[in-house]
């Protein structure tokens, strides 16, 4: 069975086994004798159903894996909002006759909000544990990942985490420098594209090599292939055909310059 089909069939599983879980607790609950029409009833359901794959099957995996929290809630927020309103819009008529029915239009009105308010807060439950899950099955899929190309993993070899990719492995020797900045690392590479990474950089300089890799600042860190001259102030690195000038960070300067001069004293320019 291909991996298409595989997550065709866990999709549909999942939808089902939501459905049923939506209707057993709509049927259960006190919004019941609300929906005398079968038609209602099986809108109200679909209403749910959608939710649950819009949130599941787009907001966790296009944001929320991208750590892009505020649009997540943002979203997640506006769509229990909507999919409230459209069944209480459903249902309106309904809880009209049934209040109407023993002269208690008055309480209809008062608890109106109520039952919005109780509706959100079953979608926000729905989506709360399918979140969960899609983050549980997310992550078992990056560890399975790790596991497939762990066989290709060697010193030259780093697994970055990537948004678009969820996980890659990097040639070290193709790495230039790493940057931080606007809360992510940008990587650098001699030969390929630039690549972008949550990660942090004191995971990169637990794992590149001390003897080809160097940190210079609190936000950078450079291959020593790429330097092509230094100070006691500042760095200068090329990678594309382009020059970089890096500051030395001054608190820890005098271990940072022992190591270059341990490692090419012939590159040393003073000022």
């Amino acid at each position: 069975m291909s991996i298409r089909i595989k997550k065709i069939v866990f999709a549909i599983v999942h939808l089902l086994f939501w459905a049923v879980v939506g209707y057993l607790f709509l049927a259960n609950s006190f919004l019941r004798p609300m929906h005398p029409s079968l038609w209602v009833e099986v809108c109200a359901l679909l209403c749910i159903v959608a939710l649950f794959y819009v949130s599941y099957f787009v907001l966790v995996p296009k944001l929320l894996m991208r750590r892009c929290f505020v649009p997540f809630f943002v979203c997640t927020f506006l769509l229990i909002l909507l999919n409230g309103f459209i069944e209480l819009a459903m249902m309106e008529e309904n809880l009209k006759v049934v209040y109407g029915q023993i002269g208690e239009t008055a309480l209809y009105n008062t608890i109106r909000w109520n039952i919005f308010f109780f509706l959100c807060l079953r979608d926000a439950c729905f989506i709360i544990v399918g979140d969960i899950a899609k983050l549980c099955e997310l992550q078992a899929v990056k560890l399975q990942q790790r596991d497939k190309t762990a066989s290709e993993i060697n010193d030259g070899c780093i697994f970055v985490d990537i948004p678009s990719q969820m996980t890659a492995l990097l040639a070290m020797d193709d790495i230039a420098y790493l940057t931080y900045e606007k809360r992510r690392v940008t990587i650098v590479r001699k030969t390929a594209p630039r690549v972008y990474t949550y990660s942090s950089l004191a995971y990169f300089e637990e794992h590149l090599p001390s003897d080809r890799f160097i940190r210079i600042n609190r936000s950078v860190i450079a291959a020593y292939s790429v330097i092509e001259t230094y100070n006691e102030t500042t760095v200068r690195v090329v990678a594309h055909n382009m020059m970089k000038e890096f500051p030395i960070q001054q608190n820890n300067s005098v271990d940072i310059l022992s190591q270059l001069q341990a490692w090419a004293p012939s590159k040393y320019q003073p000022d």
